[in-house]
C-alpha cells in the first residue's frame, strides 16, 4: 500500500492548472484542453487502480483551492511573471513558452 495515497497528488495537480488557467485566460481551447486533461487524470487514476474515487474527489478539491489561491495572489507577483506571462486587458495574452534568451557573452566572457 502506498502511503501517500490520499489526496491524489495527480489530480491534485491536474485540478491546479486547469483551475488557474481557466482563471487567467479567455481562451476556450485553452480552458477546455485543461480540463478534459484533468478529467482524464481523474479517470486515469481511478481505472489503473491506484486510487479510490474519495482520493481523486479530495484532489481535485484542494487542487481547485490552490489554483483560485494563486490565481488571486498573481497581483501581488506580477512584475515578477511579465516576462513568463505577459497580460493584454488582465488575461495572459501569450505564454512564450520557447522563448528563451540567453546572454551568452556574460556566460562565455
Amino acid at each position: 500500500d502506498d502511503e501517500f495515497s490520499f489526496p491524489s497528488g495527480h489530480s491534485s495537480s491536474a485540478a491546479t492548472l486547469a483551475t488557474y488557467l481557466s482563471l487567467r485566460s479567455s481562451n476556450p481551447y485553452l480552458i477546455s484542453a485543461s480540463w478534459l486533461y484533468a478529467a482524464c487524470t481523474w479517470y486515469a487514476r481511478m481505472n489503473l487502480g491506484v486510487h479510490y474515487p474519495s482520493d481523486v474527489i479530495a484532489g481535485a478539491v484542494i487542487g481547485s483551492a490552490v489554483g483560485y489561491a494563486a490565481f488571486k495572489v498573481t497581483p501581488q507577483v506580477q512584475p515578477t511573471l511579465d516576462p513568463l506571462l505577459p497580460l493584454h486587458n488582465g488575461r495572459v495574452s501569450a505564454i512564450p513558452l520557447l522563448d528563451v534568451r540567453v546572454p551568452l557573452h556574460q556566460l562565455f566572457p
